[in-house]
């Protein structure tokens, strides 16, 4: 229940939460393709996000943990062709 009420009190939870799924996503769809190095790197960016995001004492730490979790999954996985079509279709 206190993460209901974090979703419409904070736009950074809003934001986090989104983010996380994002990611999620992706690395789901690129697990075949992806070397298992840039797998774990991901897996543990996302586990100190979900960590920072589920622990309401640390809501000051979301903004930087959002940026860091962002800078990982950009450098580990790989760019859609035509993203912005793909992303209409999804």
């Amino acid at each position: 229940m206190r993460d209901f009420a974090r979703w419409f009190t904070s736009k950074y939870y809003r934001q986090g939460w989104d983010m996380a799924k994002q990611v999620r996503r992706i690395r789901h769809a690129q697990r075949d393709i992806l070397p298992a190095e840039a797998l774990e790197v991901i897996q543990q960016a996302e586990a100190s996000f979900d960590a920072v995001l589920k622990d309401a004492s640390r809501a000051g730490e979301l903004p930087e943990s959002m940026k860091a979790l962002e800078t990982t999954a950009n450098a580990n996985l790989r760019p859609h062709p035509n993203a912005a079509i793909r992303e209409n279709v999804e």
